[in-house]
């Protein structure tokens, strides 16, 4: 009967050292998974900073986007002067255009480039482009 006991013993002492060390390695494991993710998102967040930097604008960025009006919905702002960080507001806006010029695009392919991926060109701007988007003047 003693073996019996001893054997019990021992066999659930195994099973709960192999626990012990399941939990310990799933903890490794979801403390590794939380630290990647904070990375990921500082990361992100760095690179977000970098497109809001307006000192890494291409010198013409602010003559295209002179322009045009904030696509934001919630805004009203011309583009040259918003900075909202709405998906289709004014920073993005800058740093497209700013991205077009850099790889090499004219002011006027620019201006075509964006009215064509946000619209909201200004009235007095219209005869650049054939544009199909809605615009508004800027308020007064």
């Amino acid at each position: 009967m003693s073996k019996k006991r001893n054997g019990k013993k021992m066999y659930s002492q195994k099973v709960s050292e192999v626990l012990k060390l399941k939990f310990l390695l799933l903890g490794v494991l979801f403390g590794l998974s939380v630290g990647l993710l904070a990375v990921v998102i500082v990361t992100s967040m760095n690179k977000s900073r970098v497109v809001h930097d307006s000192k890494n604008y291409h010198p013409a960025t602010y003559a295209v986007a002179e322009r045009f009006m904030c696509g934001c919905p919630d805004c009203d702002m011309e583009l040259r002067n918003c900075d909202c960080n709405h998906s289709e507001g004014g920073v993005y806006e800058l740093y497209y255009i700013s991205e077009r010029l850099q790889e090499g695009l004219s002011e006027e392919e620019a201006v075509t480039a964006v009215n064509e991926k946000f619209g909201r060109i200004k009235i007095k701007y219209q005869h650049m482009v054939n544009t199909s988007k809605l615009t508004r003047e800027i308020p007064k």
